[in-house]
């Protein structure tokens, strides 16, 4: 009798169990979120004021290749930067303006200039601080971007960073810079600049 009722608790335990473990539920839930893309606060010194309070001397330009007069640089000042780019991104200074027109394809790209200008002339943005000589170190409103030193793809920029890039006033290739279409006057160039992972 002993061995019966053991049995019995035993079979109640084991009974007990089993519905248990049927009546179990399961949930699954989803998980969803969005990692931040790269951002960061622009600023930059402005107005940037190109050559002196006596204008600038064009001589030098004339019948040249690219040479920039009145060379100043200026900072670009980089903020409160989070977030990530990408293994195929790096993060970049963007830049974006009006450029002069009726010059060689070069010069349309690179010479930013607003409003009326007949000067022939526009400024230039260097995307160092240090250009060298030609159009190598040039940015141009198509490729619209700007290296940030030390960051290369794949690399995040968080925190704050300055870059020293350098404008100056050009005419463009030697065939742009004849005395015969260049003029005396004023201008003036009106340029965004942003931050972006390309």
């Amino acid at each position: 009798m002993r061995t019966s009722g053991w049995v019995l608790t035993l079979f109640g335990l084991l009974t007990f169990s089993a519905w248990s473990a049927v009546n179990t539920g399961t949930s699954t839930i989803d998980f969803e979120s969005i990692t931040g893309g790269g951002t960061c606060a622009v600023s930059a010194d402005s107005p940037v004021v190109l050559g002196d309070k006596n204008g600038i001397d064009p001589t030098p330009a004339l019948d040249k290749d690219w040479v920039g007069l009145g060379k100043t640089t200026f900072k670009i000042n980089l903020t409160g930067c989070v977030g990530l780019g990408g293994a195929t991104t790096a993060p970049k200074i963007t830049l974006s303006g009006t450029t002069v027109s009726g010059k060689s394809a070069t010069a349309n790209d690179s010479l930013f200039s607003t409003g009326t200008n007949a000067t022939g002339f526009g400024v230039i943005i260097y995307n160092t601080d240090n250009p060298g000589a030609g159009n190598t170190n040039i940015a141009t409103s198509s490729g619209g971007t700007i290296p940030i030193p030390g960051y290369g793809l794949g690399t995040a920029l968080n925190g704050d960073t300055s870059v020293t890039l350098m404008a100056a006033v050009g005419c463009g290739t030697a065939v742009d810079c004849k005395g015969e279409t260049l003029n005396p006057g004023a201008l003036s160039a009106s340029i965004t600049f942003g931050f972006a992972y390309k």
